[in-house]
């Protein structure tokens, strides 16, 4: 999160542009790619950076690679890599919002932020914040909130 407010403040971000791959692919890890191409005439500036931007409502046509069923409140989710998926039909799944409460084993191992928020230690990755939580299983982590871009 921290990196793309950095982002913002560049003044290659004005003179770039954004490429996205198709909604509908099959990105089991981050099902859509943004990327910001520097096109400024100084070719020492020219940079190219990958800021990966999870979207609701992608679809994708396999299974997510690695994913654990996340069963809350009779809603029946699929999690893979920080990422939340229903199965809309056989072999077709779209990315969600979890909901609060949601319990996952693990965080993705890259780009979770620790914030905190009114005296509590909070897990934010993607805009959604998780709070550890111990069980019989170890430390997890809930869903505690959202904070909307």
């Amino acid at each position: 999160m921290k990196s793309i407010g950095m982002l913002i403040g560049l003044s290659f971000v004005f003179t770039s542009c954004i490429q996205a791959r198709p909604a509908y692919a099959d990105h089991s890890r981050h099902p859509v790619v943004v990327t910001h191409i520097d096109h400024s005439p100084d070719q020492r500036h020219r940079k190219k950076v990958k800021v990966k931007k999870i979207v609701i409502g992608t679809r994708v046509k396999a299974r997510p690679v690695n994913c654990i069923v996340i069963r809350h409140n009779q809603i029946v989710l699929l999690y893979a890599a920080g990422v939340f998926y229903r199965q809309i039909n056989d072999g077709e799944y779209e990315v969600v919002r979890p909901e609060i409460g949601m319990v996952v084993p693990e965080l993705p191992a890259y780009d979770v932020e620790q914030v905190k928020i009114k005296g509590k230690t909070l897990f934010l990755y993607d805009g959604t914040l998780y709070k550890q939580i111990p069980t019989t299983n170890g430390i997890q982590y809930e869903v505690y909130g959202f904070i909307d871009e």
